[in-house]
């Protein structure tokens, strides 16, 4: 089986406990080879520990504007910062799989992790979004259908 490159994008306002719990449940049962996320507070943030606990490697896309930005440590890698819809659309490009921590489990237009869910949906890209309430409320594939447990 092929080495998992896992993305992460997920609200600034933090993930609910529950959303913690199935993400760091998703990154022990998949154990991805490397994580990409976008250096932001709260979601970002709390993955990025998360992965470092799994001993998983880390690849930070940090934006240009550096208002929300963590400056996540012990980073693996970490790519020249870009505006917030460059850099979301590169985390999708470079990554196996898309894990999406949103604040709410319905679309809403305006929200950055929204985006690039809808991103990587358009691109046929596989996308796993957890809910506010820790429940995977959508698991895709890149042909639209159900993703595999890996």
């Amino acid at each position: 089986m092929p080495a998992l490159i896992l993305g992460f994008t997920g609200t600034r306002d933090g993930m609910t406990e529950a959303q913690e719990l199935m993400v760091w449940e998703c990154l022990k049962r998949w154990r991805p080879e490397l994580l990409r996320h976008g250096d932001c507070e709260g979601a970002d943030e709390q993955c990025h520990d998360l992965a470092r606990r799994e001993g998983v490697y880390v690849v930070l896309h940090p934006p240009l504007n550096e208002t929300y930005r963590a400056f996540c440590q012990n980073a693996d890698e970490i790519w020249p910062a870009k505006d917030y819809l460059t850099r979301d659309r590169d985390i999708v490009d470079h990554s196996g799989v898309l894990l999406a921590a949103p604040k709410s489990a319905v679309d809403v237009g305006w929200s950055g992790t929204w985006y690039t869910i809808r991103y990587a949906r358009r691109r046929h890209h596989p996308v796993v979004i957890v809910g506010p309430d820790g429940r995977i409320v959508e698991t895709t594939n890149a042909h639209g259908g159900r993703l595999e447990d890996r």
